[in-house]
Order: C-alpha cells, then structure tokens, then sequence
C-alpha cells in the first residue's frame, strides 16, 4: 500500500513532468533546436561559448558527452520539452524512487514494507527540492544516484563477486559524469563505512580479507573508469590541465565560503534547506519548528539498539548512519558557528575540498543518513505499538494494550501525515523553478532568426546579462555583460560602456551587437529580490545615450543596438593583410593569409591557450598572447599563407573515443555473460539438490 501511495504521490509533485510542456528554470537553460543537434557531434576539447563568450578549455566538461549524446540524437525528431522528459526529467524520477529502495534492500533493517519511507525521505525533502527547482540537474543526477551506489558498494563487499563489483564500478563511473563533488562526498561515506565494518572485526586475518577487498574494488574501479573516460581523461593527462588556474578567488577564498554558507546548525541537523521553500538566492528562511521533529525520530533509533536480540552488525550499522548524519550536519553549516573556522581550515588544507565553497551539497549525508535511521525508528516503535507483550527500552520495562484501538497504524498514518506536512508546499503546487512550466516568448524566436541571418561572426554583448532564452552559437557567441564588467548593477555597466578607448575594446573582441533583454521571466532586473522594471527603463534610456551604439532593431522589449566595423574571428594588425578562414569545428579552422610580412600577427579572438597551433606546412607555430587576453601566431616570412589552426588536445580525442566505446562495449557484454552464466549455474544447482 505504502508503495503505491508513494508513487501518487510523486505523480502529483512532479505532475508538470508528465506534460510536455518546457521547463527551465535556474541553472537549467533552455536549449533550441540549433543547440541541441551540436550535441550530435565528437566531443570537442574547447567550446565557444565558455569563458564569457570568449571560448575555453572544455575537457572536464566533457565527461558528460555519452550523457548528453541522446539529446543530440532526439534533437533530429523531438522538441525540446519532450526530450527534456526522455533524457532528464523521467530518469530522475525513475532513479529517484528506486535508488533508495536499493539502498534499503542492501542494509536490511527493517522489513520492505517499510521500504517506500526511504524514498520518501531521500527523495522528497527540502534539499532536493530547491537544487532540483534551481534546474541543477547533474548535482540531482549525482545526488539520487548516491544511494544507488552505496547499494551495489554493499553487495560487492558483502557478497565479493566479479559481477557485482563490475555493476558498482560502471555505476561509480557514472557517478564521475555527473559532478565530481559527489565522488568526493561519495568517497568520504565508503571510508566511514569501512572505519565502521573494522569495528566488528576481532583478528587479524579479517581486517586482512576486507583491505583486499577494498583494494580490489578500488583498482578494478580505476581500471573502469580509465577505460570508458579514455576520450577526457588523454587530452587532460597528456596536458595537464589544472582546473584550478582558471578558478577565481570567488570560488577559492574564505570569504566565499562565508558568503555562501547559508544554513545554520540548526537548519542542517533538521534537514531544513536555509532557502525552503522560496528559494531565491541569499533569502535565508528562518528556522521552521516542525522540522526538529525529524532529527528525534532519526537519533531515536540509538534507544533500540541495546536490545539482546539485536544484531551486533545492525548495532554497528545505525551508529555508521547516525555518524553520518552528525557529520554531514556539520558541514552542511560550512563556515557558520559552532566552530565556522574548523570548515574554513578544511577548504584550505584538504585536497578536493576546494569544491565545496557551496557547503549545502554535504546535506548528501544527511538525507542518507536520515533516510534509513527514520524508517528504522518508525519500524521499532510500529513493532513496539503492535505487540501485545512488554517490550523494553535501554532496560526499562514498557507495557502497551492495543485489543482495542489499532495505535501502530494510527501512529504511522501519523508519522505519514507529518512528513507530508513538511513538503506542503510541493504536493500544493506552490514551488516554482523546474515545477512550472515556461513558454518561449516570441521575440527572442524572432531575434534567433536575425541572428541566423547573418552568416559573418560576431559577438553579442547583452546588458546587463544573458536572458534565459538567449540565442548563441559558434558564429555568434553571447557575452554577459555582468560577467565582462564584473559588477550585477546595469548602472555599472552602462558607465563601463561609457569609459574611453571601450569602443576599440569591444571592436577588437568582435562584438557587434548590444543587447538589452526583455526580462520576461523576472530574473535580471531585480531590486530587493523583486522584479524592478525601472530598471529596464533606465538601462534602455541610458543605453540609448552611448554615443558609438546605434539601435537598429527591437523585437517586443528586447532592443538591439550595434557597434560598427568591429574585427573579425581572425584579423591581423597590419592593414595590408588580407584573412579569409573557414570554420571546421570548434578546435579547428582552415586560414588563408594574403600580402603577409615578417613578424605579421594574426590574431586570433579566443581566449589566450598555449594549445592552440599554427601548422604551416610542416612546421608549428604556438600562439602567443595578445592583448592580454587573446590567442595570437607571428608570421615568420612575407607572402600568402594557407594553414590549419587547430586545438592540440583535440588530436587525442579520436583514440580515446574509440578505447571508450570499446571498453564500455566490453564491459556490457562481459556482464551479460557474468549474468547468464550466473543464472544458468544456478538453475544446474537447483536441478542437482531436487535430484
């Protein structure tokens, strides 16, 4: 009954999702037509559309290309508000129910009728709800996707089989995919779990039995992951890219973890998010009493734990979860008190930890944590309401006579009750993010197909950023105004605009276009967390001031001005010179140079990489620097050239591929064979012990 109780009831949080209408919300953007059939393309180690428009090294990103392959395969027959279902939305869902349940299968605790609890606490609680409403779907995938995988690590260790070991490994390799920050969180819950299983262990031979296990687990996992990532993981190796030289002191420095440490203790030991349910950034909700609730039901379950009939492994299992969500309670505080500096020190000195300068994502261990100490305390106390006999607690003697009033289901339709109390706000409908559904304004449709009109590249500077439905490709890459100015005020940015020698600036970046958004969405202009549209109307009038900017079109509210003669994807400092090029792929061009003299620069607009290559017959030149900024090659003699430009790590990534696709072909079908094997020694076993 519990089992089908729960899937109504996701069906109502998650009805827009069995629509198909579009949905993007937060960090989850909104993809046309032309975007998504770029997905159907090899991976490319360098993408247009990163480092504000400027271009930048996508090796790391890359990770999630057999990930986003389907969307470029659906992009040729389905729109995107069915894809979005196919490929993202259903899968969690799916994923979401079952992932827990795995989990509580594995650990065997309770009964399976209690099983559903474990869904419904793991996957429908404040946390998933506002990261999933912030349209992060990698953190959600890499979040549901956890229990899962602490499921099959279980099963490996406890029934040590090649099988089951490969099926953890290729989940472990998914996990990687989704967001690294989840491998980390995932790797601090195994090391606990073994600190744990150590405990029942009283020889030495079986400390022994579990290192090799661990270590065989380990190496096999490596060599998975090795194997399927070959196409990243070469060009990353081969030229050791550091993801940490791109990476600001914003996303690095103490006063960023303080600046987004949201939650206080108490917010994190009651699984309460700091932004439930609003769920607009910075807006910190004060603590909400119902919830503290939840962390007595999980820590409760310590009280059954001394019974003589209860396993001394169970025993050790509940104090690994409560331990885990002690844990998880603290960091999921970052830098807040108690003991804020403690977070701080960690993010400086332990490598990785670097990652979590948004310290919410350690509400991971939390959820996991409560999700099987709650289902357990409520199994004891409906055992305990059941029984007709005494029953103790710590040693004291209790007693309870229930011939007349059924209390163990009262008190569970109670317990039910209150757990839905706490997520009222999603069964009632009243969250937004990716549990509405959006429509495509009109105008930015118009303004994609004048853009597409124009077959030469530039740039496109929005003010004062990208909109959500922004059109951008590799001819025409978006630059956040924001993000180029580094200041959020329109005002800042228009008074940048308004600086000396800018006009040359942005001419020499090749932008051509300046645009001012409609905020259909009520996303950009905003003053004290609301919607401002004065703002829009002082941007548009000041705009219209900037002398070097001509407005030549509007669709709706979205007005567009330009700037004239700006410089092309390739342009030389010398006036003689004559650049024609054609566009291959992201990390390749084919350049033609006519009346070149020596030491001619031409000067490529991408962000500066010391990968990227000139090859001139059979000689390579390596791009130098120019204007502090962009990628440059000098000319080494007078005449015409003809020549390739091209992205280094790129040459890798037809060998990785192919070691890729060969080892995950190979991983399946030696899977497929470890199961029918498995299945048909198991059916001769029966047909011999019936004999």
């Amino acid at each position: 009954m519990l089992y089908i109780f729960l899937l109504i009831l996701i069906g109502v949080i998650f009805r827009t999702w069995l629509t198909f209408d579009t949905i993007s919300s937060g960090d989850m953007g909104f993809f046309y037509k032309e975007h998504i059939l770029n997905y159907f393309n090899p991976p490319f180690m360098w993408e247009t559309f990163r480092n504000l428009g400027f271009g930048g090294n996508a090796i790391l990103s890359q990770g999630v290309y057999f990930y986003n392959l389907p969307l470029g395969i659906l992009g040729n027959y389905l729109d995107f508000g069915v894809i979005e279902r196919i490929i993202w939305f259903w899968p969690i869902l799916l994923v979401g129910f079952l992932s827990p349940l795995f989990l509580a299968r594995a650990i065997k605790l309770f009964p399976k009728n209690f099983f559903p609890l474990v869904t419904l606490i793991y996957f429908l609680n404040t946390y998933f709800f506002i990261v999933m409403g912030g349209g992060q779907i990698t953190v959600v995938l890499g979040y549901i996707a956890i229990p899962l995988a602490f499921a099959l690590f279980i099963n490996a260790i406890n029934n040590f089989k090649f099988f089951k070991i490969l099926l953890f490994s290729l989940v472990f390799t998914f996990l990687i995919l989704f967001d690294f920050r989840f491998v980390y969180i995932f790797t601090v819950i195994i090391f606990l779990y073994a600190f744990f299983c150590c405990i029942t262990i009283v020889s030495l031979s079986e400390i022994l039995i579990l290192s090799k296990k661990y270590i065989t687990i380990f190496f096999l996992s490596v060599i998975v992951i090795l194997g399927t990532q070959t196409y990243w993981l070469l060009p990353f190796l081969f030229f050791r890219n550091n993801p940490v030289d791109s990476v600001t002191a914003a996303y690095t420095s103490a006063e960023a973890v303080k600046y987004f440490s949201f939650a206080e203790i108490e917010h994190s030991f009651s699984l309460l998010h700091p932004l439930w349910p609003e769920n607009i950034f910075g807006k910190v909700g004060f603590m909400k009493p119902e919830f503290i609730i939840l962390p007595i039901l999980a820590y409760s379950s310590l009280l059954f734990i001394k019974n003589p009939k209860f396993k001394k492994q169970n025993e050790i299992l509940i104090l690994f979860f409560v331990m885990l969500g002690l844990i998880g309670a603290f960091l999921a505080k970052g830098a807040k008190e108690p003991f804020g500096n403690a977070y701080i020190w960690l993010f400086d000195n332990i490598p990785g930890f670097v990652m979590f300068r948004d310290s919410t994502k350690w509400y991971t261990l939390v959820t996991l944590s409560y999700s099987v100490l709650i289902p357990f305390s409520i199994y004891k106390i409906y055992e305990c309401l059941k029984s007709y006999k005494k029953f103790s607690i710590l040693n004291f003697q209790f007693s309870i006579k229930s011939q007349i009033y059924n209390f163990q289901n009262i008190f569970l339709i109670l317990v039910i009750g209150y757990l839905l109390f706490l997520i009222r706000p999603a069964i009632l409908g009243n969250l937004g993010g990716t549990l509405k559904s959006v429509e495509v304004p009109n105008e930015y449709t118009e303004l994609k197909s004048f853009l597409l009109s124009k077959n030469d590249f530039f740039r496109v500077l929005w003010v004062p950023t990208l909109q959500r439905f922004t059109f951008y490709s590799d001819m025409h890459p978006a630059i956040s105004g924001s993000h180029l100015f580094n200041t959020s005020e329109p005002y800042g940015i228009i008074a940048a605009l308004q600086k000396k020698d800018i006009k040359e600036q942005l001419q020499r970046s090749g932008v051509k276009y300046v645009i001012v958004p409609d905020d259909t969405q009520k996303e950009i202009f905003i003053k004290d967390r609301k919607y401002d549209p004065v703002q829009y109307n002082e941007t548009v009038k000041k705009i219209r001031k900037v002398p070097y900017l001509k407005e030549v079109n509007k669709f709706g509210n979205v007005i567009v001005f330009e700037i004239d003669n700006p410089k092309d994807h390739f342009w030389s400092s010398s006036d003689n010179v004559k650049i024609t090029y054609e566009f291959i792929n992201p990390t390749e061009y084919n350049v033609q140079v006519n009346n070149a003299k020596k030491t001619d620069r031409v000067i490529f607009v991408e962000s500066f990489d010391k990968n990227w290559i000139a090859k001139i017959d059979n000689s390579l030149i390596n791009s130098e620097i120019f204007d502090k900024k962009f990628n440059s090659f000098v000319l080494s003699k007078a005449g015409n050239y003809n020549f390739k430009v091209y992205y280094k790590p790129q040459e890798l990534v037809k060998i990785g591929l192919a070691i890729s696709i060969t080892s995950f072909s190979f991983i399946l079908l030696l899977m497929i064979f470890l199961s029918i094997r498995g299945k048909m020694w198991l059916s001769s076993s029966r047909k011999r012990g019936s004999n």
